[in-house]
């Protein structure tokens, strides 16, 4: 949803930078989409979740979104 949001400023002729910003909160949805998939495998196999890259991607990409909204602004 943020993402969407960040797309629509950045059509309404705010500011070009929210395109970046939209493709890094992208990530975080798609990072969060896996882990959901990830964490129900692992239940239903019984198997430990191993999801620290899943984690560390989500909080790079969401750093990332942080930082090129400031920058827009």
């Amino acid at each position: 949803m943020a993402a969407r949001f960040a797309r629509w400023l950045a059509h309404a002729g705010a500011v070009d930078r929210f395109d970046e910003a939209a493709d890094s909160l992208d990530a975080v949805s798609q990072s969060a989409k896996r882990l959901i998939l990830k964490a129900a495998r692992a239940v239903a196999t019984g198997r430990p979740l191993t999801a620290d890259a899943t984690f560390a991607g989500m909080s790079a990409a969401w750093h990332r979104a942080g930082r090129q909204l400031a920058q827009a602004l």
